[in-house]
């Protein structure tokens, strides 16, 4: 959509989010006349009813424009240049419009020099439309998203003591994160090598085996392998949280790398990082459990599933080498 072309609003208009057509926002073509602006209101229940997480690109889609032709936007007092579309706060999810106090969002389209949004034109009256969305207020519908956490809010100026020690904190913890990556590596490696041993030892008696060993052999062989089957189970959960768990790519940890990177290292002040970091510490110590019960779950697969295993294969093998010394 050409945004210069339209004609300015007179009244909100609604706009759906395309991933989503039942969630739709407000929006007001070139308020205050700026024809590079449109003014998109995200009411309570645009949340309620998205069933999940809504961005500023996923609002930038609704309006029918590319966020490659979006100069910046101005949320919450503050203005974000857009990058060509590649910040990456455009993806960070939204709180509820509480969470921030006023539910409105400037977005700038085209040529408008970046950083210009500070003086936002006058915001036309929300009474002039009525909400879309029916259904009981703050009640979320089955399968909605909890609240996320606010974008973080740049505050500009010179960073106070206190913002630097929270940095500082932020930083050991960061560093101790990668320290801790690189051992979930190492382990997750481990756990894919063992994983191939207890399923190649996981098989029925050979025809020899069988017809050597007695029942007691046969019974042991079952329970061996009742328990190289569950050391499997727990092998498999665990690189699979490994992966695309809370603490991979997957999860949250993509999120505390852009803060880490755009705001701590930097030392460049925003609201909310207190908050933020609380999350992060949490996240740093659900990533040590991790590979705790990774590294548990390594040595009883090795001592229950494969140890057992083998030594019941080792005592049939000698019932057999001694059958067929005999012959």
């Amino acid at each position: 959509m050409n945004i210069t072309q339209r004609t300015p609003s007179t009244t909100w208009e609604p706009a759906a989010l395309p991933d989503r057509p039942h969630c739709s926002v407000w929006v007001w073509y070139k308020p205050g006349g700026a024809p590079n602006d449109v003014m998109i209101h995200v009411p309570d229940e645009a949340f309620q009813a998205a069933g999940g997480p809504i961005t500023v690109r996923q609002l930038i889609a609704a309006l029918g424009v590319e966020a490659s032709a979006t100069q910046n936007w101005s949320f919450a007092g503050m203005t974000y240049d857009a990058q060509g579309g590649s910040n990456p706060l455009l993806d960070q999810p939204l709180p509820p419009s509480g969470a921030w106090g006023d539910p409105r969002i400037l977005i700038r389209v085209g040529t408008s020099p970046a950083g210009t949004a500070a003086a936002v034109p006058m915001m036309p009256p929300l009474a002039q439309a009525p909400y879309p969305m029916a259904g009981p207020a703050g009640v979320a519908p089955a399968g909605a998203a909890a609240p996320m956490p606010a974008m973080p809010t740049a505050t500009g100026g010179v960073a106070s003591p206190e913002f630097n020690q929270l940095c500082e904190e932020f930083e050991a913890d960061w560093l101790a994160l990668i320290q801790i990556e690189r051992q979930l590596e190492s382990a997750r490696k481990q756990l894919g090598s063992i994983q191939g041993q207890l399923q190649s030892l996981n098989r029925d008696l050979n025809a020899d085996e069988a017809l050597h060993a007695d029942n007691q052999d046969k019974r042991d062989w079952t329970d061996a392998r009742r328990w190289l089957r569950d050391s499997m189970a727990h092998v498999s959960r665990y690189i699979r949280d490994h992966d695309i768990g809370v603490v991979s790519a997957a999860g949250q940890r993509n999120r505390f790398e852009n803060v880490y990177k755009q705001y701590v290292e930097p030392r460049v002040p925003f609201d909310g990082l207190a908050a933020i970091h609380r999350e992060f510490v949490q996240h740093r110590k659900t990533a040590l459990t991790l590979l705790s019960q990774m590294q548990t779950t390594h040595s009883n697969a090795s001592r229950e599933g494969i140890g057992r295993a083998r030594q019941v294969l080792a005592r049939i093998g000698a019932k057999v080498r001694k059958a067929r010394s005999k012959r």
